[in-house]
């Protein structure tokens, strides 16, 4: 055994003697510091790493031809508010895809951490344009009490609405006092604000155009 244990290429250290043998240098300080901060470094590194989201971006061809495709769009706009962004599909011959409209929804965000300011709302009546009355009375859309009742605010026709117990959406572009009132609220607020836009539908297998459109919603027309 003797023979076997001058071969002993790590011999044990005396601990009479450990303290002793031990020299502290400087060099040796500092090369242990910048060791421990490498060490630590790496190791927040390989965390970030680990930790970190990779998106990966892919585009498929479908080659079928006919029948219906599935189309989602989640997409923000950092810089435009909900107020004022709409969206539409539109297919070759013109006519305006209606499922994406029943089922687009949008999210108003903070436009420098994109952070959620509020519950996401359906993107209602998108492809209507807002009527606007020549007169000083304007309409109540028919939920007026009496003849020649007039709704002067988006308020207004709320209450009008909630007398007759019909459904009301401050969003409906078509009723012109809610959009005046919408359109102002957003330019107040365009610099701090976004917005989301969420959508799935079904369209046709044919050549289809889908638009993100600042303002549209607030395009007013008066009647002859």
């Amino acid at each position: 055994m003797k023979r076997f244990s001058r071969l002993d290429v790590f011999p044990k250290f005396d601990a009479r003697f450990e303290q002793d043998a031990r020299q502290r240098t400087a060099l040796g300080g500092v090369l242990s510091i910048a060791s421990m901060v490498a060490i630590a470094l790496l190791i927040i590194g390989e965390v970030r790493y680990f930790l970190t989201t990779v998106e990966q971006h892919e585009m498929y061809v479908d080659p079928r031809i006919g029948g219906t495709m599935h189309v989602v769009i989640n997409i923000t706009f950092p810089r435009v508010p909900c107020d004022l962004m709409t969206a539409d599909a539109i297919d070759a011959f013109g006519e305006y895809v209606e499922d994406m409209g029943r089922d687009t929804v949008k999210m108003r965000v903070d436009s420098d951490t994109l952070a959620p300011l509020g519950e996401a709302r359906p993107l209602v009546n998108m492809n209507k344009k807002a009527t606007s009355d020549t007169h000083d009375c304007p309409s109540c859309y028919g939920a007026e009490k009496n003849p020649g009742d007039c709704c002067h605010t988006c308020d207004d026709v709320r209450r009008a609405f909630a007398e007759r117990q019909w459904e009301f959406h401050e969003d409906d572009v078509s009723i012109m006092q809610c959009a005046k009132e919408r359109l102002q609220m957003a330019a107040s607020t365009a610099s701090r604000e976004g917005c989301n836009l969420h959508s799935s539908f079904r369209v046709p297998r044919v050549t289809e155009n889908i638009h993100f459109v600042p303002g549209r919603m607030f395009y007013f027309f008066w009647p002859a």
